[in-house]
């Protein structure tokens, strides 16, 4: 059907025409002219186009680089923002860094400065406990001269004076320790150790030096007890717990400080010399003995002898507390203990020398003042006192400020005994006394020798702290003003 309705369709003449004629006229010269400048036009057009394009690109082109180049300046612009941002944040750092270095030294000044307060403080009570304990001896041994003037027993007073030490120490010893059940167990054996030591340290001492300071004077007494630190070195030279040597500086130093004390004593129990009379003509306590002034070359040697004696047994008994409190440490009441036995070994010494019951009764108010003063202050209270101060400085300081009670002893003793000091006793003290340092610079210098090289590096470690904080400092100032 398709076929026969294509066969049967007309066709228009106009197409007819045109494939019927087989080639067009040629153009005329109008035509042709007509036709070049059409073409002209057309090329001008298209130039002016392409001109317009051109300027469009360059358009384009100059508008990315604008872009381009506000791009860069804006992160130009960030970046010289963020480093103002940053040099501020460093400027402001550096600015806490050097505040903080200068809060730590101000508190490091302030925490010294504190520390110097407090250390001033604490030097001043240890001098202050220091002359307390100087002006204690000294009492004692004014006291106890006064009270022998006075007529009392020298062997009743030690034990009036020892039970009094004991009543005093024993409600301490109750509540600080044995009520804590802070002492350990006390066996026979340990019992009978502190008993003898009790009886050569406190019973037998105590009545030899009373005996003495009978014979003898109050100055002479106290010059005597320079020698204890230098006794107790030879003591313990000889148990082997010191060193003596001899090609040594310090061997030297010590050695000799031996040889001047044993001159002092030599001199103070062989020499008198001339009397220097006391400034005080009229004493507070007025002497009722004689025993001094019937013998008196005879008893003074005596007395020297005796007081020498006890000093050199104390010295043995204060070098063999240490192993003792080893064995059992508790100080309060192995004290209170040695203070009882002490008491009741006195009181048996004391009926045998004093039978005449008169003789127990205590002769006025000074004898009854001396045995309290000397048995609260001298045997409790001082013990403690020294204690402390050797935690806070040193057995050697301590030692080292011995000489003050023998000071202490001449001025009150002349003023409230009118003692004459003699020149004897002046040149013995002054030997006692130069001996007491040599042995103490002695010793000293050999501690130094012996202490520990770290010892010296200390002061090397805190420099090198002090340089480095020092550095830390400068660099940040430097980091500041570079900023």
């Amino acid at each position: 059907m398709a076929v026969s309705a294509m066969t049967t369709s007309p066709m228009p003449t106009s197409a007819l025409g045109t494939t019927t004629s087989s080639a067009a006229p040629p153009p005329s010269g109008q035509e042709t002219i007509a036709a070049a400048a059409a073409t002209r036009e057309e090329v001008t057009a298209a130039a002016a186009a392409a001109a317009r394009v051109d300027e469009a690109a360059a358009a384009a082109v100059a508008a990315a680089r604008v872009e381009e180049a506000a791009a860069a300046a804006a992160a130009v612009a960030r970046e010289d923002q963020a480093a103002v941002d940053a040099a501020a944040a460093q400027e402001k750092a550096a600015v806490v860094a050097v505040a903080a270095v200068r809060e730590e030294r101000a508190a490091a000044t302030a925490a010294v400065a504190a520390t110097e307060e407090k250390t001033a403080a604490s030097a001043a009570a240890v001098y202050a406990t220091i002359v307390l304990i100087s002006l204690i001896y000294a009492g004692m041994h004014i006291l106890t001269k006064a009270a022998f003037e006075e007529g009392m027993s020298t062997t009743v007073f030690v034990f009036y004076r020892h039970a009094v030490a004991a009543i005093f120490l024993a409600p301490f010893a109750f509540f600080l320790e044995i009520r804590k059940r802070q002492t350990p167990p006390l066996t026979v054996r340990l019992s009978f150790k502190i008993f003898v030591h009790a009886f050569y340290g406190m019973a037998g001492t105590i009545n030899l030096y009373s005996i003495g300071l009978n014979y003898a004077s109050a100055t002479s007494s106290s010059a005597i007890f320079n020698i204890v630190p230098v006794v107790a070195f030879i003591l313990a030279v000889m148990f082997r717990m010191e060193t003596l040597k001899l090609k040594t500086v310090h061997g030297m130093a010590k050695a000799s400080g031996i040889l001047l004390c044993v001159g002092g004593v030599v001199a103070l129990a062989l020499y008198q010399g001339p009397q220097l009379k006391s400034f005080n003509h009229h004493p507070l306590l007025h002497s009722t003995s004689k025993a001094v002034h019937e013998h008196p070359e005879k008893n003074w040697a005596l007395g020297i002898f005796l007081m020498t004696a006890s000093v050199v047994i104390w010295s043995l008994w204060t070098v063999k507390q240490g192993p003792l409190l080893l064995e059992y440490p508790s100080k309060l009441l192995n004290t209170t203990l040695q203070c009882t036995f002490a008491s009741v070994q006195s009181f048996v010494i004391a009926l045998v020398m004093e039978r005449d019951l008169s003789r127990w009764k205590l002769a006025g108010g000074m004898s009854l003042f001396a045995v309290l003063f000397t048995g609260i202050l001298v045997a409790a209270i001082s013990y403690y006192l020294q204690i402390w101060v050797i935690e806070k400085k040193g057995p050697v300081f301590l030692s080292m400020s011995m000489p003050l009670s023998l000071v202490f002893t001449m001025v009150i003793a002349s003023f409230l005994l009118g003692e004459d000091v003699s020149l004897g006793s002046i040149i013995g003290g002054a030997l006692l006394v130069a001996g007491l340092y040599a042995v103490l610079w002695g010793k000293g210098r050999e501690d130094r020798a012996v202490a520990s090289p770290l010892d010296g590096t200390l002061p090397q470690l805190e420099e090198q702290k002090s340089r480095a904080a020092e550095t830390k400092e400068s660099e940040t100032s430097d980091a500041t003003a570079k900023v």
